[in-house]
């Protein structure tokens, strides 16, 4: 349905991805212009027709991605399902990650790294309604925890910073305070490896664990600095015509290589139960800190909502442990088997 326009006076149409600026010039057609501050192409849009906050996007990114982790959990760990339904839960995990990927485009990594606790949670509900895999109280109360720090954490989260080019980034990245912070941690990766690795890789867990949450952390910020690229490329400013997308590209590809090296002789050589809880600490306090020194994160803000972060990020380690350590209490042992009778 069409309504009658005031001639001389401007209007605005909401278009699929945004919004169109009219100026009827006449009172046949009037002549439009998009508007490219209100474009997201391919992004979700709010009932009224307008592009969700990045609050909004954040969580609708962290929500399609761990509910697609959560599906992954439980079609690999169901040894009755075929294996075309398995196939399917790694496309999902894959499809998960992209938009864990999408989601540091449109948030400090202060936010979105924490909300991965999330994925936990609905695995292991999932299991508990599609696999019979009993959830013990205290598996409830580490769920109930987990929410309650990611909530605390959403609530105080720093602004997102307004970044027009990846040379923003670079700047940031080769401030002297990122700089150092990246020396140090590829120090650190070399001593790990050439020194602590041969002798104690195979007793002690946090060698192979330490690896990959350092590498870890420079994996974020490299993401973070990919996936803005790629959101100013979309939105009509090419970012892959600066030499530092390439390296920040090249520096995610790396990386992602020797977390997935050691992660995988880590899981290997201990168990997974006791890896995933603290993997997931320390990769998560590497990639805080690292998002502080590069980002600065924290300067917009006092005091009281920094500690209740801090708090919120305690909650959900907590929460975690709890999860992890309670999984398996809920199950019925099997009553043991009587000793054999004395042969005569």
């Amino acid at each position: 349905m069409e309504s009658e326009q005031d001639p001389g006076v401007s209007h605005t149409y909401t278009s699929l991805y945004g919004g169109w600026e009219c100026s009827p010039t006449s009172s046949v057609a009037p002549l439009c212009k998009p508007d490219l501050s209100l474009c997201r192409p391919g992004l979700p849009l709010s009932k009224s027709g307008q592009p969700l906050s990045r609050s909004a996007l954040t969580l609708w990114f962290a929500a399609l991605q761990t509910c697609l982790a959560a599906l992954w959990h439980v079609a690999e760990t169901n040894p009755c399902w075929q294996p075309e339904i398995i196939r399917s839960g790694h496309s999902d995990l894959i499809l998960g990650e992209v938009a864990n990927f999408a989601a540091y485009a449109f948030a400090p990594a202060i936010l979105v790294t924490p909300l991965g606790a999330l994925s936990i949670i609905v695995s292991a509900v999932l299991a508990h309604f599609m696999l019979n895999e009993k959830l013990h109280i205290f598996g409830v109360l580490g769920c109930i925890l987990c929410v309650v720090g990611s909530v605390s954490i959403v609530l105080h989260a720093p602004r997102e910073k307004d970044i027009v080019s990846v040379k923003e980034v670079w700047s940031l990245a080769t401030e002297p305070g990122f700089v150092t912070y990246s020396c140090l941690v590829l120090f650190l990766v070399a001593f790990l490896i050439v020194q602590l690795v041969p002798r104690y890789g195979q007793t002690h867990m946090l060698v192979y664990v330490g690896i990959c949450s350092l590498m870890g952390s420079l994996t974020v910020m490299s993401v973070k600095a990919v996936s803005i690229a790629l959101k100013l490329t979309f939105s009509g400013m090419n970012q892959f015509v600066y030499y530092q997308t390439w390296f920040f590209a090249a520096t995610v590809a790396f990386c992602c290589v020797m977390q997935i090296n050691y992660l995988n002789k880590a899981l290997d050589t201990f168990n997974t139960a006791v890896i995933s809880p603290v993997y997931y600490v320390m990769f998560t306090t590497f990639t805080i800190c690292a998002s502080m020194i590069m980002f600065k994160d924290w300067d917009s803000q006092n005091a009281s909502q920094i500690v209740t972060e801090i708090c919120g990020f305690i909650t959900i380690l907590s929460g975690t442990f709890l999860l992890h350590k309670t999984m398996d209490t809920g199950y019925e042992m099997p009553p043991p088997l009587p000793p054999p009778a004395n042969s005569l």
